[in-house]
Order: C-alpha cells, then sequence, then structure tokens
C-alpha cells in the first residue's frame, strides 16, 4: 500500500468528493479526511491509499497543486517522522519569483530536478519553498538554480534554515558553548552569492561541516552560517 498526505483541503470536501476527485485512477483503494474529533468538522487534510507505486505518482504529477473546490491542494507521501520532513538540506527556499507564479508552476519547474515531497509559493512575497526527497538532489539544484532567470527575474536558491535555527545578531560572531557547533555567521553577502565562493573564502581556516544560507532581499543581501569541524577554525 502507498499512502500520500493530501493537504490544504477546502473544509467542505468530503471522502466522497475526496475518492471522486482521485476515481481515474483504477489502483485507488481509499481515502479518508481527517475530522475534528469534538466537532467532526475537517481539519483541511487527509490521506489517499493507492495499490501501485507507478500509478500513485502518475496522479502526484497531474494533480499535485490543482484546485479542488476552488482551492490548491498539494499532495505529497505520508511521511510521519518528523525529523525526516524537516530534514536539513533537503528544504530550498527561492525568492524574486514572478508574480505569476504559482505552487503548481512552482511544483513544475523544480520537479525537473528530482522528486519533490512538498512545495509552497507566497503570492504576497514572492518567494517559495520547495523540499526534496533526496538532500544531494537539493544541493546540486542549488548550484544549477542560483541567479537563473525565470520570467525576467533573477531568482535565489538555497537552503532554506528552519526559524528556531537562525541567528539574530547583526555581527560576524562564533560559538564555541559546550555542546554547541562552532559557527560563524556572516552578514551582508550579495544575494546571489554561492556556496562555491564561501566554502573558498572561509574554508582556508579549516575543514567546513555546512553552510546555511538565508536571503534578505528587501535589502538586496543574505547571510550565511558557516559550520566548521573544530572550534579553533570558528575563532
Amino acid at each position: 500500500m502507498f499512502s500520500y498526505y493530501v493537504g490544504d483541503l477546502h473544509k467542505a470536501v468530503t471522502e466522497e468528493i475526496l475518492l471522486l476527485f482521485f476515481s481515474q485512477f483504477s489502483s485507488v483503494d481509499s481515502v479518508r479526511v481527517c475530522v475534528d474529533t469534538f466537532t467532526s468538522l475537517s481539519k483541511g487534510y487527509g490521506y489517499v491509499n493507492f495499490t501501485n507505486q507507478i500509478e500513485a505518482e502518475a496522479a502526484i504529477k497531474l494533480l499535485n497543486y490543482t484546485c479542488l473546490m476552488g482551492q490548491e491542494i498539494r499532495i505529497m507521501p505520508a511521511i510521519h517522522d518528523k525529523n525526516k520532513r524537516e530534514a536539513t538540506g533537503c528544504n530550498l527556499f527561492i525568492s524574486n519569483l514572478p508574480s505569476s507564479f504559482t505552487s503548481r508552476k512552482l511544483f513544475e519547474y523544480f520537479s525537473h530536478h528530482g522528486d519533490i515531497l512538498t512545495c509552497k509559493f507566497d503570492e504576497k512575497k514572492r518567494h517559495g519553498f520547495v523540499s526534496y526527497s533526496d538532500p544531494q538532489v537539493a544541493q546540486r539544484v542549488i548550484g544549477r538554480c542560483n541567479g537563473v532567470e525565470i520570467e525576467g527575474h533573477q531568482v535565489y536558491v538555497g537552503t532554506h534554515v528552519q526559524k528556531a535555527k537562525r541567528i539574530s545578531t547583526t555581527r560576524t560572531h562564533f560559538s564555541k558553548e559546550r555542546g554547541d557547533e562552532p559557527k560563524v555567521f556572516v552578514k551582508n553577502l550579495p544575494l546571489d552569492v554561492s556556496e562555491t565562493t564561501l566554502r573558498r573564502v572561509f574554508g582556508s581556516f579549516g575543514d567546513i561541516r555546512t553552510i546555511h544560507f538565508h536571503p534578505v532581499p528587501k535589502f538586496n543581501a543574505c547571510w550565511a552560517l558557516v559550520v566548521y569541524s573544530e572550534a579553533t577554525s570558528a575563532e
């Protein structure tokens, strides 16, 4: 059985409507719309189970980020492990996208590079998030797509850092507290700076474990968090 999560459902979508939506695929075994235990109202998401993986993947390509009852839905493999869903290096942030973009367009553009778990476009802020199933694919996408033009807009593509991990300081600093990673925070970098450039500059001080980027489009800049293997390198 191959289980898929269906999110952003209209509150009026029932299991009958969801089953009808996927009815063109014969291998659909069952569907479920999750509801509140006390009110029986939809929580806005559900699951669809397929018996054939190839047909399930075809359903995602055809129906993902299309509208059901006037609302764009998203479909992704059902992953119950939160750590796996938020795996560092798999999640990308894309800024300066055309205002004409949609989550569907974002999905179609970036799915050529590898299997996408989920993606979302913020029309107001003109940026998006794409989550790949393979961290290596995500890193290749950064190398290929960062700085390219999409419909006349030069876009920034970098690793998305969870809000809890961001650093709000205004100066370069390092931390070597007990149990903490030795890292250097760099601010006011060019928006199109590449990981290769930073590794060349900061790699001379020691072995780099990873580099995280966070763009700040309104200032036409971005910051980077350089994580070293040894505390002496950060110093």
